[in-house]
């Protein structure tokens, strides 16, 4: 096994060099914080639910999505939008429906389509873009 690492081509082209640290203030990368709120009716959709991180057009790129915290017991995930468009990524949900008290543990599975468990979910995620 092999585990290769290199640097993210977004953040090469907002630095203009290999691995130059550059203050967020004098760049054009932009991090925040946002609550995302589903509503009581919200369920879940297959392969994920399509959130907007744009902020109206202040973020055209997302290079990183992370998930803060969630007041459901769920595991989630941010899945980037192709070439990281900030207005199609998508949320993918995570949990496993307790068969018994003495189940074994195994590997979380997606949530089915139209699972309710994401109903008025609150998560709080930080976006890194530009």
């Amino acid at each position: 096994m092999a585990i290769t690492i290199e640097q993210n081509a977004d953040h090469k082209s907002l630095t203009g060099k290999t691995l130059s640290i550059q203050s967020e203030l004098t760049s054009k990368l932009k991090s925040t914080i946002v609550d995302v709120t589903y509503g009581a009716s919200d369920n879940y959709a297959t392969n994920g639910n399509t959130v907007d991180l744009s902020l109206g057009g202040r973020i055209s790129t997302v290079i990183g999505a992370e998930i803060l915290h969630s007041d459901k017991g769920l595991l989630l995930q941010y899945v980037p939008a192709a070439a990281g468009a900030a207005a199609t990524g998508k949320i993918k949900a995570y949990g496993q429906e307790p068969t018994s008290a003495t189940s074994t543990v195994i590997a979380l599975g997606e949530l089915d389509n139209a699972d309710t468990a994401v109903n008025s979910m609150t998560i709080r995620i930080r976006i890194i873009g530009f």
